[in-house]
This record gives structure tokens, sequence and C-alpha cells, in this order.
């Protein structure tokens, strides 16, 4: 009797631990398209995880202590921050926001052995999930077009606004999109060069997504992104060069580099940056294709000019609070305040945040904010050499270029995304072995 009820009590965790796993793979296959389904999914995989039970052997915290305690300290020094600011309900908002930085390393550090034993698959189920997503962009930027078209509306016209950043990313802001695309193609590198895929159908169905993303990440146009996989691509050539003694591989990937390089550097919101161009012309087009569905920066030609004077706004700002800044709900208040004291028009009226997340977490948790966020990127970047682990460490310069030019923390979009790779890739992913 005693028997069965252990076996039986076997079983029922078992089950638990594997709907605890397929809640954190509908999780990450969402993450790319349905915002509002992750909270409820992130509640089921808590409450499936405190089912699970006998936490203190789950713990893994011998070689994460450091990890563990600098991104709960992050969160932390937020909710400390409520203590000094006036705007109560917007840091408490903020706080809400940044709930999975607190959330996804506890439960990283208690997974299952599911995690262990099938975390390739969670990276695979993010990739496919990128690709519904893109798919569903496609469909739906090809439908308005054709509605456009039976409009008698202007065709090139239709293609610009439907196909082209805002226009195309129908679930999110371009810039966080194509941040997810571009991780999902480092993922499918991965795969490739660890040998990972050895079926040839596989392989032509992973290198023909990789080729689709690269053309959607042109299409969606987030100057950031294009930055982060120029450089990504740089790095991976200049490893592929030192490992490989075939002349021909060295040639061939070469010639693709310097031809994805030029196509890319030639998109016209990334040429119009470097071009330092705005013309009337390039201003009014660019506002025409940038409508914005999670954050405030499409309501701006988002012009490296008005860039610069944000920055300007906010390294004012921090310089008067040094140490623990304004505070986590003060600092749209404080921008705005300043924004008018400097006569930055377009900045106030389009509400726009700092544009940077170090800057951000400078001016609103002070130096110990900021330092609590580069110690994050310092022991990433540690751990992955450490570990031989390029997954965390590409993803790390993905998040760490995209950081510079926007304020990732303050959406769902970008919070969840970096909170659950980097808990992902720091506590459960270690060093690479065949079948990761």
């Amino acid at each position: 009797m005693v028997l069965m009820e252990r076996i039986q009590i076997f079983k029922s965790k078992k089950y638990i631990q594997y709907f605890n796993f397929y809640t954190c793979l509908l999780l990450v296959f969402c993450l790319p398209f349905w915002s509002k389904i992750l909270p409820p999914l992130i509640i089921v995989w808590i409450f499936t995880w405190l089912l699970e039970g006998d936490f203190k052997n789950r713990f893994k915290l011998k070689d994460n202590i450091s990890p563990f305690l600098l991104i709960i300290g992050f969160y932390v020094w937020h909710a400390i921050g409520l203590f000094y600011t006036d705007n109560f309900k917007s840091g408490f908002f903020d706080l809400e926001v940044k709930m999975s930085i607190i959330v996804f390393p506890f439960l990283f550090l208690g997974v299952n052995y599911l995690f262990i034993k099938k975390r390739l698959i969670i990276f695979k189920t993010f990739v496919f999930g990128n690709l519904f997503a893109a798919l569903m962009c496609t469909s739906i930027a090809t439908y308005n077009v054709y509605i456009h078209f039976c409009g008698e509306g202007n065709s090139n016209e239709a293609f610009n606004t439907f196909f082209f950043y805002t226009g195309l990313s129908y679930f999110m802001h371009p810039s966080y999109f194509a941040m997810y695309l571009i991780f999902s193609l480092v993922i499918i590198e991965y795969l490739f060069y660890n040998k990972l895929i050895t079926n040839n159908l596989l392989k032509a169905i992973y290198f023909s997504i990789a080729l689709f993303f690269v053309v959607f990440i042109y299409f969606l146009s987030s100057r950031a992104s294009i930055i982060a996989f120029l450089a990504i691509s740089v790095g991976l050539l200049i490893l592929y060069f030192y490992k490989t003694k075939k002349i021909l591989i060295k040639i061939i990937s070469l010639i693709i580099l310097i031809l994805i390089g030029f196509i890319m550097i030639n998109n016209p919101r990334f040429t119009l940056m470097v071009k330092n161009d705005f013309s009337k012309n390039n201003i009014e087009t660019v506002k025409i294709l940038n409508t914005n569905k999670e954050s405030s920066d499409a309501k701006t030609d988002e012009s490296s000019n008005v860039r610069l004077q944000i920055w300007k706004s906010a390294i004012n700002i921090s310089s008067k609070n040094i140490l623990l800044g304004v505070g986590t709900g003060d600092i749209k208040d404080a921008l705005m305040a300043e924004y008018i004291k400097c006569n930055n028009k377009d900045a106030k009226k389009n509400n726009l945040n700092v544009h940077n997340q170090f800057l951000e977490t400078q001016m609103g948790q002070g130096i110990i904010g900021f330092m609590l966020l580069t110690s994050l990127f310092f022991i990433a970047i540690l751990r992955s050499y450490i570990d031989k682990n390029r997954l965390l460490f590409l993803f790390i310069i993905i998040i760490g270029i995209n950081f510079l030019f926007e304020s990732m923390l303050n959406t769902q979009a970008g919070v969840i995304f970096f909170s659950f790779f980097f808990s992902f890739l720091i506590f459960t992913v270690k060093k690479p072995v065949k079948g990761i």
C-alpha cells in the first residue's frame, strides 16, 4: 500500500514537471506575438513550480550566487527607489513591468531535470515562435497592401508603409522584434556550428528560416539591431576564419558578409542616421512609417539630433542626482521638466523616454543602479568565457547594443526577453555539450 502511494506520488510529480516545462515552452513560443497571454503563463509556471516541492535540493546556488544576488539586487534597488519618489503610481507600475526580473532567476535556479535534458527545445521553440510571428506580420502587411491597392492607392507608398519599420512589425515595436530575430539567428548559427542538426532536410529548413529572418530584419529597419547584426556577423566571421582551414569556406563567408553588410548599411533609416541627412522629405517619410504600438518611439522622427538632445537632458538630470537618482517613479516627470527647460519641443510633445537603458537607470536609480546593471553584463561575459558559452556572450552583445539605443526595460517585450534568457543562459545552460 505504501509502495503504491509512493508510485502515485512519483507519477503525479512527473506530470507536474512536464506541465511546468511545457508551460515554459508555450511562454517562449508566444513571446514574439501574444503579449497578453504571457503574464497568465508566468503565473501558471510559478504555480506548477511551487507544486513540485523539494526546494532544498532543487536550488543550485553554489556557482550562481553572484549573478543571482546581482539581478535580484537590481530589482530590489528599483523597489527602494519608491521610498524617495514623488510619483508613487508611476514607480509602482515600473516595478510591475519589471517583475519578471526577480521571478525568472528563482524559477531557473529551481528548474526540474527537463529544463536541462531538453533545453535545446526551448531555443528551437523560440526560433519557431519568431517564425510564426514574422509570417503573420508578412501576411498582415500583404493584406494591407492589397486593400490599399484595391482602393486605387499608390502601390509604392502602400509597400513602404506596410512592409517597412512599424508598418511591418504588427505585434511590437520593430526594435524589439528585430532583437528577437537576431538572437534567433544566433541560435540557428549555434545549431549548425555545433553540428546539432544532421538531417539535410532540417538543415535546408533552418537555412531558409535564417535567410528569411535576415531579410525581415532589413525591412524592420531597427538601426540598433542593424548595428548588432553587423557586429555579430563580423565577430562570427573572424571566428570561422580562425577555426577553419578551408580557403573556399573563408572566401564564401567573406563574400556573403560583404553582400549582407552592404545591403544592411544601405537601409534607408540606417543611411539617414549615418549621413545625418535630415531634410524635410526624409523626416516626413520616416514620420509616415513611424506608428508605434508599445512605446513612444514612433511618435517622432527619431532623428539622431533629437536623440542626442534627449541624452543631454538625461545627463543633466543624472549629474544632479548622482548617488540615488531621481527615484523609480520620477524619471518621466524629471525628463519632461528638463525638456521644457531646454526647449526640446519634439521630445516634450511626444513624451519620449531616454532611449538608452544605461542612462535611464543612472538617472532613475543613480550610480548604484547603474553599477548593478553594468555588473550583470560583466558577470555574464565572465561566465560566458569560463563556461565557453557562446550563446550567452552573443546574447549579451545583442542586449548591450540595444540598451545603448532603447530603454528596453520599460516594456514587457524588452524586460521578459532580457530576464528570461539571461536567467536561462546563466543558471541553466552551462558548458556546451552534445544535445544542448
